[in-house]
């Protein structure tokens, strides 16, 4: 659980490693850490030393060779507080220009507004955002070539929001075999769509 919240917080999972082995021995030198943690002379070195970077670890000279010390717990809550308020200095920096910019737009050309979304996550997304506009949708999708958690928000989750909200839709498929979807049964009454379909046609939800 340790470990994994310290890669949760920026942690590399061979640096947790390092510096969970490093605070039960106080210090240590590299030869003892790649031993404990299961790693390469090198690779120990290298991730030594951007612990010490990053400012998680200190090391120094002993006998030709370096040791390194592990920061107390409470430097991993600093350094993120730090790098919060350096996030809010740019922010704040980048505010501050805002209007500059917008004053060196050329006014005939419009900007494009472009996300990337990644994953289900993005997927459902980009459907919600359709939702926003509480305009008429127009879509071409293929049901059967979507992931099977795709097809479960969809048709669960997304048209029945859909409809609720009256937002009509246009769509164009290919020809699939017949779809039923149902809302939840937590609804008081149960609202089935069958999609009939021909080789490449519009469908009009309401």
């Amino acid at each position: 659980m340790v470990h994994s919240t310290l890669i949760d917080l920026g942690f590399h999972p061979k640096e947790a490693a390092i510096y969970l082995t490093l605070l039960p021995l106080g210090q240590a030198h590299v030869s003892t850490l790649a031993r404990k943690v299961s790693l390469s002379r090198t690779t120990a070195t290298y991730h030594c030393e951007q612990m010490v970077k990053r400012g998680i670890a200190r090391r120094y000279k002993k006998d030709q060779t370096y040791v390194y010390v592990p920061e107390a717990p409470e430097r991993i809550s600093q350094l993120l507080e730090e790098r919060a308020n350096a996030y809010l200095e740019k922010r704040d920096k980048a505010n501050r220009i805002i209007n500059n910019l917008h004053q060196i737009i050329n006014p005939d050309f419009s900007l494009p507004k472009v996300r990337f979304l990644n994953g289900l996550q993005g997927i459902q997304q980009a459907y919600e955002d359709t939702l926003i506009l509480k305009e008429p949708i127009y879509a071409f999708e293929n049901v059967e070539v979507m992931a099977p958690q795709v097809k479960e928000y969809i048709f669960n989750t997304y048209i029945p929001e859909r409809i609720k909200q009256k937002t009509l839709a246009k769509v164009i498929t290919l020809k699939i075999t017949q779809i039923s979807y149902s809302k939840k049964q937590t609804v008081a009454h149960t609202v089935k769509l069958d999609l009939l379909v021909k080789k490449i046609y519009h469908l009009i939800l309401k």
